[in-house]
């Protein structure tokens, strides 16, 4: 089983030089704020305008927390190798 926030992964890249690159740890990051937008989406009334709002901004921070983890490994990707060239 997976620890779930990531805290098996040391280095998030590392590459044939052996430059490492720090894990950013995301979800750590949004942990609380997550768990307080969940937790006001599962008291609201199931079906309710409000249910829907919220659960929307659970969502938002889903999305964010992977856009940041998309960010990263985006840079390790393109922008590292036009600093460090060959």
């Amino acid at each position: 089983m997976l620890h779930p926030k990531g805290a098996w992964l040391t280095h998030f890249a590392v590459t044939s030089d052996r430059s490492k690159f720090d894990n950013p740890r995301i979800l750590s990051k949004h942990e609380n704020n997550l768990k307080l937008k969940q937790q006001q989406s599962s008291r609201k009334q199931k079906g309710s305008n409000n249910r829907t709002q919220a659960r929307k901004k659970v969502a938002r921070v889903h999305r964010k927390i992977n856009n940041y983890r998309e960010d990263a490994k985006n840079w390790v990707r393109r922008v590292y190798p036009l600093l460090n060239p060959i």
